[in-house]
């Protein structure tokens, strides 16, 4: 979400900020659990106070929900190999499944 401060100075001549580090969504269905939180920021909204979820993570919950597997090589020209979705092993910080809701 957007950040209560204003940002006076060029650029933004009276903009405000994003928190890039946290954010909120809503899944519902397709076999997730209901009425779960899954972590928590801090008093501010600033930063992630526990349980940090990336992208992947939720891509990767919703995967194994529809019987797809996440870690699963995909076909390339080149014969790279390449993952569904990034994993700590390329180098990526993962929060891991949503097992909370699965």
């Amino acid at each position: 979400g957007r950040t209560p401060q204003v940002q006076w100075e060029a650029p933004w001549n009276g903009g405000r900020g994003h928190y890039g580090r946290v954010f909120s969504a809503v899944v519902a269905g397709g076999g997730f659990k209901g009425g779960r939180v899954v972590g928590s920021s801090d008093a501010r909204g600033e930063s992630v106070k526990d349980r940090p979820i990336y992208p992947w993570d939720l891509i990767g919950s919703m995967y194994e929900l529809l019987g797809i597997d996440p870690g699963a090589k995909l076909p390339h020209p080149e014969g790279k190999a390449i993952t569904a979705i990034p994993s700590k092993e390329d180098g990526y910080e993962t929060g891991g499944r949503l097992t909370e809701i699965l």
